[in-house]
């Protein structure tokens, strides 16, 4: 199995780039680690949220924390 590190490079002042490894330790809170999930909806639920400008990303995260009861 690969494995695969991120890395950050910023611009350093004399030149060059600083290095900076992001710390992406799987099953934490906090996790900035995104993964594409399809849900299913009725119809008519998809058409109001659209047109009410609802982010359908942020609305599934706060639901699914109020249930499991995490910040």
């Amino acid at each position: 199995m690969k494995q695969v590190y991120a890395i950050i490079l910023t611009p350093a002042d004399e030149g060059g780039y600083t290095v900076s490894v992001p710390d992406l330790n799987i099953g934490t809170q906090g996790e900035t680690i995104a993964v594409r999930k399809n849900v299913t909806l009725p119809n008519y639920l998809n058409e109001m949220a659209i047109q009410a400008g609802v982010n359908f990303s942020q609305v599934l995260q706060e639901g699914l924390k109020q249930r499991l009861g995490v910040q």
